[in-house]
């Protein structure tokens, strides 16, 4: 007698969802921003994206303080966990050829162990004077981030070692700083209840 509730769940069943709720995530973002941002596009991490970035981004352009990170490397840790959360930030501009699309911003986090929160672990913006989005890159991502984890009842947000220099600003979106762990700084913002 075959008992459904033993079956097994294949890693494209479990992957899946997530991957769904993470583009919802985008979708909604993208909805919020239709009419000041037009051009954005918000998409999963993938190997295109990877290889955008190694083209386009030149190492000795980006931010000194993030300009060791190895993307290709950080998605690899990532990519793992299901649950995990993640987005490019590109502008789509209609030319004589079709669609062209430019790489603006990435970022990827985990949700914590128990799902209470979900935490953003990187966050660069394209450094380069044409990002369209250079001071929306972080309203962007912590929309999506919002919208990500309330969409997987998580209860907060969660900035794991911010860059010092910029925590007044996270601060001054409702940020706090909560409690050190592992040598960790996190800055935390409580979702409302719905």
């Amino acid at each position: 007698m075959a008992d459904s509730c033993c079956e097994y769940l294949s890693y494209y069943d479990i992957v899946n969802p997530y991957a769904g709720v993470r583009e919802a995530a985008h979708r909604a973002c993208m909805r919020d921003y239709e009419a000041v941002l037009p051009n954005l596009l918000l998409t999963n991490i993938t190997q295109n994206v990877i290889k955008t970035f190694t083209r386009t981004w030149h190492r000795d352009l980006r931010h000194e303080k993030v300009r060791h990170w190895d993307w290709t490397q950080i998605i690899q840790e990532h990519h793992a966990n299901p649950k995990r959360f993640e987005v490019a930030i590109w502008s789509q501009i209609e030319t004589q050829d079709g669609i062209s699309n430019s790489l603006h911003g990435l970022a990827i986090g985990r949700t914590s162990r128990h799902g209470v929160a979900v935490r953003l672990e990187r966050l660069e913006g394209y450094p380069f004077s044409e990002n369209p989005f250079k001071r929306a890159t972080l309203p962007i991502v912590e929309r999506t981030l919002t919208y990500y984890a309330s969409m997987i009842d998580a209860r907060r947000i969660e900035l794991v070692d911010p860059d010092p220099d910029l925590i007044p600003l996270y601060q001054h979106r409702g940020f706090r700083v909560e409690r050190r762990e592992r040598n960790h700084h996190f800055l935390v913002q409580d979702l409302c209840e719905v």
